[in-house]
């Protein structure tokens, strides 16, 4: 099942004012070269202060930098937990191993976290 993806925000710091978003989006996120995320590019995934980008622009500190990626089908993990206790201030729960407990590391739905606010929704 995919998940909702992800909207990746940074803001730009002077460290990195001048630089090219395309070299600087290949620095930041190295998991994809620069050829990656010309294709990224080209399918409209990053904005810079909402403004689709095209990977020529220079950055200038202060700017927002949006990574909005696309959703994608997260590895299995176990998707139950038992609920030890329960009250109108405090759950505590047993979570199970292989249960990432926050999204983070390429789970952002098969998680503890969204397991808990799919079963209780409006705590």
């Amino acid at each position: 099942m995919l998940n909702r993806g992800y909207a990746f925000t940074t803001s730009i710091s002077s460290k990195y004012h001048g630089r090219t978003l395309l070299s600087h989006l290949a620095s930041l996120y190295p998991h994809s070269d620069s050829q990656a995320w010309r294709q990224k590019l080209n399918n409209r995934e990053v904005t810079v202060s909402g403004v689709t980008a095209t990977g020529r622009e220079s950055l200038i500190s202060g700017q927002t930098l949006v990574w909005n990626r696309p959703p994608w089908i997260e590895p299995d993990s176990p998707q139950h937990f038992e609920v030890l206790f329960d009250d109108p201030h405090l759950l505590a729960v047993n979570k199970p191993g292989g249960l990432p407990t926050l999204p983070g590391g390429g789970f952002m739905e098969n998680t503890l976290l969204r397991l808990v606010q799919k079963q209780t929704p409006n705590d």
